[in-house]
């Protein structure tokens, strides 16, 4: 075991910076690594970036023909708006989710997270766990149980984002701002990148 060279501040989304022993994060990254955590997440990522194109060009088609009291000429002219801002739109989330540090930064916060939850013993029993053959095939069974209780998710939640939608379409419809191909639209997306089957 190396050397304990003093506690790590960690930052942690959404909480406090924290202080993880040295071999704790070398713990935490080698159970990460052990779960095949980067190759996860670069999949996700790209699988993500495929679909953005086709899921923000569909909500926002979509939120223009439920807009109440648009003529057909102010139709022709929101989806002519959508179709101009697409590529850029849609550029501005690739280069989000292209970007090479941005797993990194990830992996960076993740000691803290498993510190708060998990014992550094608890940790390295997990990456031994992981490194066995019904570890292994957790891993491999697991995108197939998430895709499928992601789809369950969506099945619940797109019925209460769609209100939420609706509401938000009617509270944007009051605003000198309001474009109503966009109005509302990042919730949903929002929502089926969250629960897109993998």
């Amino acid at each position: 075991e190396g050397e304990d060279s003093g506690p790590v501040i960690v930052k942690a989304p959404a909480a406090a910076p924290v202080a993880v022993d040295q071999k704790t994060v070398v713990a935490v990254k080698d159970l990460l690594q052990a779960m095949k955590y980067s190759e996860m997440m670069a999949q996700m990522m790209k699988q993500m970036t495929a679909q953005l194109p086709q899921m923000i060009q569909a909500e926002a088609v979509q939120n223009i023909r439920n807009t109440p009291n648009l003529t057909d000429d102010q139709r022709k002219e929101a989806l002519a708006e959508v179709n101009k801002m697409l590529p850029e739109v849609v550029k501005a989330a690739r280069d989000v989710l292209e970007d090479p540090m941005l797993i990194e930064e990830i992996i960076d916060a993740m000691p803290a997270l498993y510190a708060r939850h998990f014992t550094y013993a608890e940790v390295v029993e997990m990456g031994k766990f992981y490194k066995t053959p019904l570890g292994a095939k957790t891993l491999k069974v697991m995108p197939v149980l998430m895709a499928e209780s992601m789809q369950i998710g969506q099945q619940v939640v797109a019925p209460r984002v769609e209100a939420r939608n609706n509401s938000m379409r009617l509270t944007a419809q009051g605003s000198v701002a309001y474009t109503p191909g966009f109005a509302g639209s990042l919730p949903c997306c929002a929502s089926r990148l969250l629960f897109a089957s993998a």
